[in-house]
């Protein structure tokens, strides 16, 4: 693929490029110790694939790896927004529930994102949320990445899990009432058929 390049978002690292389609794309050079010998490795190589076939809308789209004059890199799809690092901290606590979300989805396909911090979640604008630029190196700790969102606001974090612990708590009650009204219509049927039962054999 013969791509130009049009900006280079940090040196030496990222760069914005547009393809012969003109599609623009982040091409993004990985680390050497992901290409030892100048070839990508093999674990580094299956951990991009499945994220390449992650199923999510929140996710940014991996093209794949390609080897350029700027060395291995990582190419992605460009997603137009805004950083959620650029916005007003009241406008980060609102995102970051739904952040916690697309994270959570990302674990249960079974990727942990590995690189979850303000820069690399993307605003778009209508309000979605885009997860871009994860880390190539294999990550298997969930923790890595609910703590990143933890950090980008725990008042926010601690709401969504204490709301869910509420909800769990009415879910608790609701279960026992059903449950003492069952016990209570049990007992009841229990007395009368002991009454009809007393009552026939007195006759």
């Amino acid at each position: 693929m013969n791509d130009s390049t049009d900006i280079e978002l940090r040196k030496d690292i990222t760069w914005l490029v547009t393809d012969e389609s003109g599609r623009r794309l982040v091409h993004k050079r990985l680390p050497d110790d992901c290409c030892p010998r100048g070839q990508l490795h093999p674990s580094i190589q299956l951990r991009l694939q499945r994220l390449r076939e992650l199923p999510l809308g929140s996710f940014v789209n991996l093209i794949g790896v390609e080897r350029t004059a700027n060395g291995i890199v990582m190419v992605s799809e460009y997603v137009v927004g805004t950083p959620l690092d650029q916005l007003p901290q009241d406008q980060i606590s609102r995102f970051a529930r739904d952040v916690r979300l697309a994270v959570m989805s990302m674990h249960q396909h079974g990727l942990v994102h590995g690189a979850i911090k303000p820069s690399n979640i993307i605003i778009e604008p209508a309000g979605t949320i885009r997860l871009i630029d994860p880390s190539p190196f294999l990550h298997d700790d969930p923790a890595i990445d609910l703590k990143a969102v933890n950090q980008l606001s725990p008042a926010v974090s601690a709401g969504v899990i204490a709301k869910a612990e509420s909800n769990e708590d009415e879910h608790d009650r609701q279960y026992r009432q059903r449950t003492i009204v069952i016990a209570v219509a049990i007992a009841v049927a229990a007395i009368i058929v002991a009454v009809v039962l007393a009552y026939n054999s007195g006759a």
